[in-house]
């Protein structure tokens, strides 16, 4: 169950930024997904695992990862601690550079 949950968001063509804080009661799991973009994500607090294909790893605090495109990954609190998290996902063909 999740509580004092908040998530800030802003779209563009090239850009989305989100900045989300959950409380869990106990350990979420958020589906696997992609993205066309890649996926920027930083961690403020909390544990998480992410499972990236066939690997999976823990990130913590000051933490950073980077999912390109297409790839399949997701995350799963992993700890009854606040978790906070910044992410971005950046569009390059949007960017025209």
């Amino acid at each position: 169950m999740l509580i004092n949950s908040f998530t800030h968001r802003f779209t563009s063509d090239y850009l989305i930024y989100r900045h989300s804080q959950t409380r869990s009661t106990n350990f979420e799991k958020f589906i696997s997904h992609a993205h066309n973009g890649y996926e920027i994500i930083y961690i403020v607090s909390g544990i998480v695992s992410y499972g990236f294909e066939e690997e999976e790893v823990n990130l913590k605090m000051g933490d950073i990862i980077i999912t390109p495109p297409s790839k399949y990954h997701c995350l799963k609190v992993a700890s009854n601690e606040d978790y906070e998290r910044i992410n971005l996902i950046i569009f390059p063909e949007q960017l025209h550079l």
